[in-house]
């Protein structure tokens, strides 16, 4: 079902989907909400996945760190400022900021590692040691490692994507 409202291109699908990321709904309905956003790249929907990185539980909040992630080099600029907004915990950010280097932004999160401010230059080195693990696979991918139906249920949400584009 995700999968198929993410392709869908209609403003009705955009509005369900972000009306399905409140804290009411389980957190695979959450999840399947944030993964299909950033499969759209809705750019509309950075904030409310900011916070919800900044205010779901440890156990919960990665997967919202990869739905942001997903959204590519194009959106990087957009997230920092809405991290920075949030308040973002430091820890919390570096797995963003990973999921953004795994998708496409590793240059702007080298460049922010290299940048004059310390504090972030060291979340930014963080986050590429972190991507680094990510990749190699020392770390589970998700950081969802005591959660395996919710890994599941985005590799399966991963495939349906592709087989509905194919």
């Amino acid at each position: 079902l995700f999968a198929r409202v993410a392709r869908r291109v209609d403003p009705v699908a955009l509005d369900a989907l972000l009306s399905l990321l409140s804290f009411s709904e389980p957190l695979l309905v959450r999840a399947g909400a944030a993964l299909a956003l950033a499969s759209r790249r809705a750019l509309n929907a950075l904030d409310d996945l900011v916070a919800h990185v900044a205010r779901e539980g440890d156990a919960d909040f990665p997967v919202f760190a990869l739905a942001l992630g997903r959204y590519g080099a194009g959106s990087f600029r957009a997230i920092a400022r809405a991290m920075k907004k949030h308040d973002v915990d430091p820890g919390r950010a570096a797995l963003v900021y990973a999921h953004l280097a795994l998708h496409g932004a590793r240059a702007q999160v080298r460049a922010k590692a290299r940048g004059r401010e310390p504090r972030d230059a060291q979340l930014a080195e963080r986050a590429l040691a972190l991507a680094s693990e990510l990749k190699d696979g020392k770390k589970a991918a998700l950081g969802l490692e005591q959660q395996g139906s919710l890994t599941v249920f985005c590799e399966m949400f991963d495939r349906l994507c592709r087989d509905t584009v194919g």
